[in-house]
């Protein structure tokens, strides 16, 4: 596994770690735009252990709250249509 991990770092630039909490946050996007799921529905969907641990999570990457993110995003998307 570490030898994965180097090499991944390596020709990527970032942690396998990181890349991979990255997609599940895009993940997360996905789910809060196109799906009205709980958002402990979504944390499951998109492999976090937790509703916390995802809000935690996406806000390190995102600077928002999923909430936030849903209700902000939706209504732009809204206004376009």
């Amino acid at each position: 596994m570490f030898h994965l991990s180097r090499t991944f770092r390596a020709s990527t630039g970032v942690t396998l770690h990181r890349y991979l909490t990255w997609t599940r946050v895009e993940r997360v996007k996905a789910l809060l735009l196109d799906s009205d799921q709980s958002l402990a529905v979504i944390a499951d969907a998109a492999g976090f252990s937790d509703q916390s641990h995802m809000s935690k999570t996406f806000k390190r990457f995102t600077g928002t709250t999923p909430r936030l993110f849903r209700r902000t995003r939706r209504s732009h998307y809204s206004a376009l249509r």
